[in-house]
């Protein structure tokens, strides 16, 4: 670990909001240089760093970091960004869906066409085994990274991979019509 980053551990677990202060002014230019890779918009930018600025602080007795602060706080700035995407894509999911539901009266076919895709997918995951089915919802409904589901389910994050994949794979073929 550089010096520079065992000086910011030991300013982050200070508990004086001044210490904070120069993490952030150290290290935010490298977080939204990070972020920016993934996230276009200068406010979002601006807006997700802030965030892993925050979630820094509020975890900064739990962070255990024998390598690199710059390191952890990267893989955070590009978590958010994910997460900021994976949002994004499920609210515009969800709001598409309420206008086919909601204003699109004059095609009454696209409300039955999500109808029956949301029960196709909802027959779909049933029919997976219960393992793989539990994996995926944690993955795709809860959000939470491999690395969560393999901790909270006790199996490795190999087989979280697995059994994600061989879940992808028969909702596909189950749902191969509206692919």
């Amino acid at each position: 670990m550089t010096q520079s980053d065992q000086q910011h551990l030991e300013f982050l677990k200070s508990d004086d909001p001044a210490s904070m202060q120069a993490v952030y002014g150290d290290l935010h230019p490298f977080v939204c240089q990070i972020i920016s890779k993934y996230v276009s918009d200068v406010d979002t930018v601006k807006e997700l760093a802030q965030k892993v600025f925050i979630r820094l602080w509020e975890k900064r007795y739990e962070i255990d970091i024998s390598y690199s602060l710059s390191a952890y706080v990267r893989r955070m700035a590009i978590n958010e960004a994910l997460y900021f995407h994976r949002r994004k894509k499920t609210f515009e999911t969800e709001s598409e869906l309420l206008q086919i539901q909601d204003g699109d009266t004059n095609h009454p076919a696209h409300v039955t066409e999500a109808s029956d895709l949301e029960s196709a997918y909802k027959k779909a995951l049933q029919l997976l085994p219960p393992k793989c089915k539990t994996v995926f919802v944690l993955s795709r409904e809860e959000e939470l990274s491999y690395k969560e589901i393999a901790h909270e389910l006790s199996i490795s994050v190999k087989t979280v991979e697995n059994q994600m994949g061989k879940a992808l794979k028969m909702l596909r073929v189950a749902l191969q019509e509206w692919l």
